[in-house]
């Protein structure tokens, strides 16, 4: 039989073990989510590459087309870390 000291321990263990989970639980969230976003930034890196042929046959664009697309997309994600950098200094990621 148990006295109320050792049933104390038992649900001290039991609830730091449910603390432990939870805590495990939330980074592996983070963690998903983390690579989501960065298969997302390599997909947007490589997208033009992939849509070449298809850019060039339907729309006719040249090379010096798709060069100027691609940068324009660079300065755009440049352009978008300022304001994306402010929101999380203020607010904060979460």
């Amino acid at each position: 039989m148990i006295g109320a000291s050792g049933a104390l321990a038992k649900v001290g263990h039991a609830a730091k073990v449910a603390a432990c989970d939870a805590r495990e639980g939330f980074h592996a969230r983070h963690l998903v989510c983390l690579v989501l976003a960065y298969v997302l930034s390599q997909f947007y890196r490589a997208f033009l590459a992939v849509l070449t042929p298809d850019l060039v046959t339907d729309l006719g664009m040249t090379p010096e087309d798709l060069a100027l697309a691609s940068n324009l997309w660079f300065a755009a994600f440049a352009l978008a870390q300022v304001p994306i950098g402010e929101a999380l200094d203020r607010v904060g990621p979460a």
